[in-house]
């Protein structure tokens, strides 16, 4: 680890003041920052939190292998937090990774559950005598607030399924963003924007901003799903 490849908050406002010009020495540390030293710090905060958010499944928040709970009888909704993630910190769910099986009988019970858009599964699934009727659990729904929907449930069932993490900011020296080392020197080119754009210094933001296109341009091919094309027409 280095201000040459920096990994760690403390390395990223190293490196940061470096690039942007800042009179003093790099930090040794980051407890008691202030003046301009803790406007870099949150610069490099920002640019790491604004990454993070620019796309809701950049496959470096993905969390695989997910959740995996148990179905209670007849409850219907599941809030992220009882579906087992910390804190409830899901940006998304991956919907096409939800599979079910048979507590009991295990894996090999294992089937993949059906996606329903959520004004489908509720008039589908969630509706007079079926919110009573206990059934095995296959189709399910994501509501507005993030929670799972499934039919109602007889108990003895585990769902799995993937999700992609909320933004989780730098705190501490020793943080590390979850991000693939080779790419963390675009949260450096993003506070690089915000210095020159606050500190009227058109060259540095000039510089960030044309290599941290550059860096995102390789991070989008690399870590976002795929677009699929249609065949041809018939």
């Amino acid at each position: 680890m280095s201000i040459v490849s920096p990994e760690t908050y403390l390395e990223l406002v190293q490196r940061a003041t470096i690039e942007c010009g800042y009179a003093g020495d790099p930090p040794a540390t980051l407890a008691g920052a202030s003046g301009e030293l803790l406007q870099l710090m949150g610069w490099v905060n920002q640019s790491w939190m604004e990454l993070q958010q620019t796309h809701p499944d950049w496959g470096f928040k993905l969390q695989s292998p997910g959740v995996s709970f148990t179905t209670v009888a007849a409850q219907r909704f599941y809030t992220p937090t009882q579906a087992g993630v910390t804190l409830g910190d899901v940006t998304k769910w991956k919907r096409e990774t939800f599979r079910v099986y048979h507590t009991a009988t295990g894996a090999a019970s294992e089937v993949r559950m059906s996606w329903y858009a959520y004004d489908d599964w509720r008039d589908s699934f969630d509706i007079g005598s079926l919110k009573t009727s206990q059934v095995y659990p296959v189709n399910f729904s994501i509501t507005p607030e993030m929670s799972l929907a499934i039919q109602c449930p007889l108990v003895g069932y585990t769902i799995t399924g993937d999700y992609y993490q909320i933004a989780t900011p730098l705190e501490l020296d020793a943080d590390e963003p979850d991000l693939p080392k080779q790419y963390r020197m675009i949260i450096v080119y993003g506070a690089m924007k915000f210095y020159g754009a606050n500190q009227s210094a058109p060259e540095v933001y000039d510089q960030g901003s044309g290599q941290y296109n550059k860096l995102v341009n390789k991070l989008e091919h690399r870590y976002l799903p795929e677009v699929a094309t249609a065949g041809a027409l018939a």
